[in-house]
């Protein structure tokens, strides 16, 4: 992987402290996604954690969606997060997911 230049790494910068999305900022400077990730990240600019991003939502709301039978999917598309995630804080709080058992003739 070839290294940025100053200039490169400055422009990214820039665009980004401008409010430009992350997908704004590797199209204008024609660098890969990755390279404008790893730029941002280096000075501090990183995309947070899920479980940072995701902090404000109560576990309780979560482990409620899930006691009414509401997939993960579900959950995350009601509360705005990724389903890995919700399974996640499903997982933590002690509420594993089991799948439905087949019966026989469903196999």
């Amino acid at each position: 992987m070839p290294d940025l230049s100053p200039q490169d790494r400055a422009e990214i910068i820039k665009l980004n402290e401008e409010g430009h999305s992350r997908r704004e900022i590797f199209e204008r400077s024609n660098k890969s996604r990755s390279t404008v990730g790893r730029v941002l990240k280096e000075v501090g600019k990183g995309l947070p954690s899920n479980a940072e991003r995701y902090r404000h939502i109560p576990t309780v709301e979560i482990t409620k969606d899930s006691e009414r039978g509401l997939s993960q999917r579900k959950i995350g598309k009601l509360r705005g997060m990724g389903a890995c995630a919700v399974g996640n804080r499903l997982r933590k709080a002690g509420k594993v997911w089991q799948p439905p058992k087949l019966t026989p003739s469903q196999l």
